[in-house]
């Protein structure tokens, strides 16, 4: 997942993964003149802890504009997208591409990469039946 607060544009961002399964959702604090986003590319199987920091990297330096870089940790606790209701003039950006191939570690890291901690906790993939399932709306 990359985060986008600095009014990036997000149609840039969701083509340059073309071909990957991607969704983009803009989150609480987006407004017309400084887009604010989510991009999730979700992954063909669990990255070991030890290959998330260089996979993060390799992500960012695909990505156009500039991720938030503090959201890096793979502990990150994201909430699900929310939408103001009552704020005039609002506009959610919701993209999704469910054809894509799913992102796998060698897709953006090389074979023999350097590591940097030697642990083995997994991170599990973002399922889009996962994604579907906690989609909301709230009235605030």
């Amino acid at each position: 997942m990359l985060d986008y607060d600095d009014g990036t544009d997000p149609h840039k961002v969701w083509d340059a993964w073309a071909g990957y399964t991607r969704y983009l959702y803009s989150t609480f604090s987006h407004t017309k003149n400084k887009p604010k986003f989510r991009l999730i590319v979700p992954l063909k199987k669990p990255i070991k802890a030890v290959d998330w920091l260089p996979f993060w990297r390799e992500a960012v330096a695909r990505s156009p504009g500039k991720p938030d870089r503090v959201c890096k940790d793979p502990s990150r606790m994201y909430y699900v997208p929310v939408i103001p209701t009552k704020v005039k003039g609002y506009k959610p950006i919701s993209l999704s591409d469910t054809k894509g191939k799913l992102l796998k570690l060698r897709h953006l890291i090389k074979k023999g990469a350097t590591r940097t901690r030697d642990n083995v906790i997994s991170l599990v993939p973002v399922s889009y039946t996962h994604l579907r399932a906690h989609e909301t709306r709230h009235d605030l």
